[in-house]
């Protein structure tokens, strides 16, 4: 019942007997990004040295930048394998979800530094790099392999839907606020340092209780920007 070797198996073996594993590819099945890439990794160890040595803050971020390249490769990667096994559906929302963790671990950290300008000027890019840098590059990177592309109908279809209603939702919003209503997002602050998600909750709570003038003593106050 335990089955015979197969002749694939002999034919890997090594000198001492040990199968030779095949490596599969990083981040894409081009040897000559996949190296390229590979090396890149050895950026991220050298940012967080040079941190720690203090040094210049200009360095350590071009470091950083440079490190982040790799990462957002393999994090592609990673998406693009689990969506294979788990669906479209779930693989376009890992896929959403986690092509903007840059944004997201910068507007958490700089929020609670307090660097409010920095969050914008990162969401602003965002979203042009998103419409236009992205969506430009597909489109020449498209043109010079293929002499004619096509849209997936429904998927195109479906992000000009969803595209719509948050236009119309803001919209709604502000003629909200010009009439005088509060619009209060559920968006907890990250300054107190939260440790739980009842923390995050009780923010929320101050601060709706805050606009409706009711003593309470929940949640940490705004102090300023630290010195």
């Amino acid at each position: 019942m335990g089955g015979e070797p197969s002749a694939g198996a002999d034919a890997d073996a090594g000198p001492h007997g040990l199968s030779r594993l095949k490596v599969e590819p990083l981040f894409s099945g081009s040897k000559k990004w996949e190296w390229a890439l590979r090396g890149l990794l050895g950026f991220l160890p050298a940012a967080l040295v040079a941190d720690l040595a203090h040094v210049d803050p200009a360095t350590v971020f071009l470091l950083a930048a440079v490190a982040i390249v790799p990462l957002s490769a393999l994090l592609g990667r990673a998406t693009e394998e689990y969506a294979a096994h788990a669906g479209p559906a779930i693989g376009g929302l890992l896929n959403a979800t986690f092509g903007n963790a840059v944004e997201l671990i910068i507007a958490v950290l700089a929020v609670s530094a307090g660097l409010f300008e920095v969050v914008k000027a990162s969401l602003t890019g965002s979203i042009v790099a998103n419409l236009l840098l992205i969506l430009g590059m597909s489109m020449l990177a498209g043109g010079a392999k293929h002499k004619t592309m096509t849209l997936h109908r429904r998927g195109t279809m479906n992000s000009l839907s969803l595209m719509t209603l948050s236009v119309i939702a803001l919209e709604n919003l502000l003629t909200l606020a010009r009439a005088g209503a509060v619009v209060l997002p559920a968006s907890p602050g990250f300054y107190g340092k939260p440790k739980r998600i009842e923390d995050l909750v009780d923010f929320v709570v101050a601060r709706i209780l805050d606009h409706l003038d009711v003593a309470h003593g929940i949640g940490v106050r705004w102090r300023g920007l630290p010195e």
